[in-house]
């Protein structure tokens, strides 16, 4: 599995956590049974999701302007994700976590999130 489709496993593990409001982390597990191991880059990304949530959320809502406390669950996964890479994966140049979770909510949101969330991400990174 190459790092884009780690990213969008890592990234859709995020939004299932956002959307059921739940940090357990069932779909590792049938990840798990389909693939027969989880990629190193997606136990990492996610369960440091899990563990910073509370200080990734208040760091992502304290540059969200008038949609702070409200984001819509694609891009909030996408800046939670990116968030973790800047601050804690020096292997990763910020760029590429800024345009790689543009790239996301390209995919998987609204037109206008693009915009939005490299906005958020570039104040952060």
């Amino acid at each position: 599995m190459d790092r884009r489709t780690q990213r969008d496993t890592a990234y859709k593990l995020v939004f299932e956590m956002l959307v059921i409001n739940n940090t357990e982390p069932y779909t590792l597990e049938i990840i798990a049974e389909d693939e027969g191991q989880i990629p190193e880059y997606v136990m990492i990304v996610f369960g440091g999701v899990v563990e910073r949530l509370d200080e990734l959320s208040m760091l992502i809502d304290s540059h969200a302007g008038e949609f702070r406390g409200k984001l819509f669950a694609p891009d909030k996964a996408a800046l939670l994700l990116a968030a973790y890479e800047i601050l804690y994966m020096d292997d990763i140049p910020k760029a590429v976590s800024i345009n790689e979770a543009v790239e996301l909510v390209k995919m998987y949101s609204t037109p206008k999130s693009a915009a939005f969330v490299n906005g958020i991400l570039a104040k952060i990174g």
